[in-house]
């Protein structure tokens, strides 16, 4: 069975010791953020991108405050760290800002606090750079782990867009676990920050079935959120032929280990096929062992060429190498960075439009930059808000700037407006399907960056049609102070997906709701205007 974090000292010291002429595109370069890091295995940002928290497999935590390593640890845990066990997860918490929340994915040692080693989830409170003292607190104990199997035990963790955590576990070298729904085991857990079950889990039951949303998983290393679409993509680390990029944004999916590896050919009714795979190879560019990192490219700005945009990153603990894949044609694997280090672990979009990583070889975290003289578009007007009339026009433009020729795509919902590639964009006669966020990526080839979002409010139009399922849907009292009613003209749905957006197109919160008395309470956002998406359509709520 194979094994992604389990080195020896001389292994170590023998990395660092080598030297790597990276191979990238013509413009890019790799730069050194922090070296001096033992084992690294995981990092997270901050959400303002300012500081970043590396874990160390030995259990010390690390704080990178504006590209400088924090002298002290953040925290020691005791963990055990052999194999591929250790402090191994970390993610922040959205509202980081006024919480200081932080998360850990560690091993316990055998005789701590159970017979057994086992895994869990931590939240300790930030004080400046340290720890709060007493903060830590237990949010989600797993299960026992195998005496004889130190592998595969995933350690990512990651919030989502709807607020809740999501947690990928390996199924400890025992195939057999990531098929069994009453444990942990080789599964993707959503949970809500403090660890119970959340509105909307596929499962019900026990104390693990209640809390998982995806299964049938070897050893899920890393998982990662788009920023604009919202979808969840796992990198689960193969054994003997292939590894997998899995799409499990929607929950209840069963990806088919130990019974299947990479793409199903027979027997396949009840399982989900990877979106990309690789296979294995050694020294060999898109070849490797162990997939440990993805990230979606979709930055507010970059100065990167707006050709990889929209492109999926990933790289391998063994190929030294970065490669990319679209999202929309996941087909084709694309060579991006060869010779990038030894012991690839993890790979970042930072919030200035950069890829990081981490490589255990080097000890370091690096940033892969992209340097060009001439300047990439800045937008000085950004679009505004308008309310308009049923039936009236409405409007929405920018002002942009940069070297070179400015190319332009607005975005309805963060959904792509085919032919919008104006400098405005106009509607004619506003109407009910025309309410939503609007923004426009303007782009050359010196790089590319996202506009804020208007929102288009139409007098008149709270009701929304489906034209497919015929659906209609009402919100009520609207103004309103706290709670809203959904009225929706429905036969065929218990429950319908509510999603709640702020002003800015950010989704705040996504829940499972029940059609008779569906109820959505906004009673803990401040006010203003709300963009609410029921079955996907949407209507204006404004909170007073």
């Amino acid at each position: 069975m194979k094994t992604i974090l389990s080195f020896v000292v001389m292994i170590v010291l023998s990395f660092a010791k080598c030297g790597y002429a990276q191979t990238l595109p013509t413009g890019f370069s790799r730069v050194l953020i922090s070296s001096g890091l033992s084992s690294p295995t995981a990092f997270a940002f901050t959400p303002d991108g300012s500081d970043i928290f590396v874990t160390q497999q030995g259990g010390k935590l690390r704080l990178i405050q504006n590209g400088v390593m924090v002298t002290d640890p953040v925290v020691t845990l005791t963990v055990n760290n052999t194999g591929e066990r250790g402090l191994i997860g970390v993610a922040v918490h959205p509202d980081f800002a006024t919480n200081h929340y932080v998360y850990l994915y560690h091993t316990v040692p055998a005789g701590v606090e159970r017979t057994a080693a086992f895994n869990k989830i931590v939240r300790l409170t930030m004080n400046g750079a340290t720890m709060a003292a007493g903060s830590l607190v237990t949010i989600l104990e797993l299960n026992d782990l195998s005496s004889q199997h130190t592998n595969h035990n995933g350690g990512a963790i990651a919030f989502g867009p709807d607020g809740k955590l999501y947690v990928a576990v390996g199924e400890n070298a025992t195939g057999a676990n990531a098929q069994d729904l009453d444990n942990y085991l080789g599964k993707i857990l959503r949970v809500n920050p403090d660890g119970s079950v959340p509105k909307g889990n596929p499962f019900t039951g026990n104390d693990a079935k209640s809390r998982i949303w995806a299964y049938g998983l070897r050893n899920p290393y890393s998982i990662t959120f788009d920023r604009i679409s919202g979808r969840l993509f796992v990198n689960d680390v193969g054994e003997g032929t292939w590894e997998e990029i899995n799409d499990a944004t929607t929950g209840g999916l069963n990806f088919g280990w130990p019974n299947k590896e990479g793409f199903c050919t027979t027997n396949c009714t009840n399982y989900t096929q990877p979106i990309h795979v690789y296979g294995h190879a050694s020294n060999t560019d898109g070849q490797g062992c162990s997939i440990v990192g993805g990230t979606f490219f979709n930055p507010v700005s970059t100065t990167y060429p707006v050709s990889y945009r929209h492109q999926y990153f990933f790289n391998d603990y063994c190929g030294k190498w970065i490669n990319d894949i679209s999202v929309s044609n996941p087909d084709e694997q694309y060579s991006f960075g060869t010779d990038m280090g030894g012991g690839l672990t993890y790979l970042v979009t930072s919030l200035d439009g950069e890829l990081y990583y981490l490589s255990r070889g080097d000890q370091s975290l690096y940033k892969i930059s992209y340097s060009t003289s001439f300047a990439p578009p800045s937008i000085s007007d950004q679009p505004d808000d308008a309310t308009v009339s049923t039936g009236d026009p409405a409007s929405f433009n920018v002002v942009a700037y940069g070297s070179g020729a400015l190319t332009y795509q607005w975005y309805k919902n963060g959904e792509v407006i085919t032919g919008a590639n104006q400098l405005s964009y106009s509607i004619s006669q506003a109407g009910s399907s025309d309410q939503g966020t609007y923004s426009v990526l303007v782009s050359s080839i010196y790089g590319s960056i996202l506009s804020d979002v208007g929102m288009l409010i139409v007098n008149n139009a709270t009701a929304v049609t489906d034209p497919i399922k015929n659906n209609v849907f009402n919100v009520f009292p609207n103004p309103s102070s706290g709670k809203v009613n959904i009225a929706l003209n429905t036969n065929t749905n218990d429950f319908i997906e509510v999603s709640i957006r702020n002003g800015q197109g950010e989704e705040l919160s996504k829940q499972q709701i029940p059609v008779a008395g569906a109820e959505v309470d906004l009673s803990s956002y401040p006010n203003g205007l709300y963009f609410l998406q029921v079955q996907g359509y949407g209507a204006i709520v404004i909170k007073q």
